[in-house]
């Protein structure tokens, strides 16, 4: 039985799925089996695939008919149930691991067994600049006590403000995600993680590594930024819905109530409405942008006064069809993509 069941889901990868493998391929820690999970790609991602899979037996190709993302969790939960490890990783087809990731992760499962996730930092990065735009968490070499959620649940008020765990640093012990009936998906939300995060952390401790773990890809075609605003109003109504459904013991715990969601949202409500907008410029959906930019200028709140300056520059660069990035450029923000 392997240490680690390796979980690839993937879709039209094949710019990025050899280095995805080759990164695994590459770990100093090589007790491990992957199951790459293709959801009916009709580019060359399977066969990249599968000529990996006949190099490497630890390697398993599965190909499936056209899901979606918005049933991801049935192809994860797939997967698990096909796998043997008794910790499992989720590492899509886009993104890849620094080698030490494994290893990482593996002293700290055994040598904690009391712990049922662990996680670290991330590289983000744009796909079309191949800058990293950021590391994700950002913090120094001390972190908040929480996020090692101990007592139990006690994470669960950082996260419902932030989704701030990096889903491809993540390993699960499989007996624990087993006892949460697996993967889990709120319907119309194209993402396992913070659903499956959140239930584990009523489960038992996690353990942060303060180590960047993972490569990240950011681009303007992921469903993440093309439906940003919508996949916020969903993570809002879940976690109000979470709240409500969590044991009194453990809401008993929450310092996080009703109106510190209400008043932190009404923020990064703001704030997604430009970042949606500069996607959809760089996409060229110039009207669209211009709604989501003029949206942020007038939204009923007094605060962030740098992001309705962006918004409003925004809108002038939507009716010259052009996108804003190299304009951010020049005044040191990082851009989603290299200057035009």
């Amino acid at each position: 039985m392997p240490a680690f069941s390796i979980l690839v889901p993937t879709f039209n990868h094949e710019r990025y799925i050899g280095d995805c493998i080759q990164s695994v391929i590459n770990q100093t820690f090589t007790d491990w089996e992957m199951i790459i999970l293709d959801d009916g790609s009709t580019d060359n991602t399977g066969r990249m695939a599968r000529e990996w899979a006949d190099s490497d037996s630890r390697i398993t190709y599965v190909f499936q008919s056209n899901k979606g993302i918005l049933r991801l969790f049935e192809t994860n939960n797939y997967g698990l149930g096909m796998s043997k490890g008794k910790y499992i990783s989720i590492l899509e087809g886009d993104d890849f691991w620094e080698k030490h990731k494994l290893q990482i992760q593996f002293d700290a499962l055994e040598n904690h067994p009391e712990v049922v996730l662990c996680w670290g930092k991330v590289n983000a990065f744009s796909s079309e600049t191949n800058q990293i735009q950021s590391v994700r968490p950002d913090i120094g070499h001390t972190f908040p006590l929480s996020w090692n959620n101990e007592p139990v649940g006690n994470i669960l008020n950082d996260l419902f403000l932030d989704n701030f765990i990096p889903s491809v640093t993540i390993s699960m012990r499989r007996s624990s995600l087993e006892k949460i009936g697996g993967f889990q998906q709120l319907e119309g939300f194209p993402a396992t993680d913070l659903p499956t995060v959140l239930c584990l952390a009523t489960k038992g401790p996690f353990y942060f590594c303060n180590d960047i773990l993972a490569g990240y890809r950011m681009h303007s075609t992921q469903i993440t930024k093309i439906f940003t605003s919508q996949l916020l109003d969903k993570r809002i109504l879940f976690i109000k819905q979470f709240i409500d459904s969590l044991p009194t013991v453990l809401k008993s715990q929450l310092t996080v109530d009703a109106k510190t969601l209400d008043r932190h949202f009404t923020k990064t409500r703001l704030m997604t409405y430009v970042v949606s907008g500069r996607h959809k410029l760089i996409r060229r959906e110039f009207k669209d942008a211009r709604k989501d930019f003029l949206k942020a200028i007038f939204y009923p709140s007094g605060v962030l006064p740098a992001w309705r300056l962006s918004a409003f520059a925004g809108v002038i660069f939507s009716l010259f069809h052009h996108d804003m990035e190299g304009f951010l450029q020049v005044f040191g923000k990082i851009g989603y993509r290299a200057k035009t």
